[in-house]
C-alpha cells in the first residue's frame, strides 16, 4: 500500500467584460494532471505529468513535475516541489523546497522558490508561506 495514482484537472472559464464579438468559449483554460505517489506519509516522492489547456487548443507538450518529503520529526518535514516548464528553447526548471510544521488541525508551510535566473543573483530564492487547515 505504498503506490497511490491520481487524475485531476482545473477548469477555469472567465468572461470578457463587455465585449460581444468575443466567442464565450475564448476565457476558458485549465489544466489536466496525472500523478503517481510511492511512499509513506513519513517519507514519499512524487511524479506528475501536466497539460494544459486553452478554449481552442492543447498545449504541445507537457509540464512535467517531481517532488517529495521527508519527515524529520514528529512535527516537521522537509519538502521539496520542482516543475519542468516546457520552452521553446528546451525545459525551463522551477525548484521549491522547504518545510512543513505539522498541527493536529492544520499545516504550515515556509520555502523557496528558486530557478536558474535566481541563482545567478545570488538569491536563496523568493519566500512563499502557506496553510493547510484539516477539518
Amino acid at each position: 500500500d505504498k503506490l497511490y495514482v491520481g487524475v485531476s484537472g482545473l477548469y477555469v472559464n472567465v468572461m470578457p467584460a463587455n465585449d460581444k464579438d468575443t466567442p464565450e468559449q475564448e476565457g476558458t483554460f485549465g489544466v489536466v494532471i496525472g500523478q503517481i505517489t510511492y511512499g509513506t506519509v513519513e517519507t514519499n516522492v512524487t511524479a506528475g505529468i501536466a497539460w494544459g489547456y486553452s478554449w481552442d487548443s492543447m498545449a504541445e507538450k507537457p509540464l512535467i513535475t517531481l517532488g517529495g518529503s521527508w519527515r524529520v520529526g514528529k512535527r516537521l518535514s522537509l519538502m521539496t516541489e520542482n516543475y519542468f516548464v516546457p520552452t521553446d528553447d528546451g525545459i525551463y526548471p522551477l525548484f521549491m523546497y522547504g518545510m512543513r510544521f505539522i498541527g493536529q488541525k492544520m499545516s504550515f508551510d515556509l520555502g523557496f522558490i528558486d530557478n536558474a535566473d535566481l541563482a545567478k543573483l545570488d538569491l536563496v530564492g523568493i519566500p512563499f508561506v502557506s496553510m493547510t487547515i484539516n477539518f
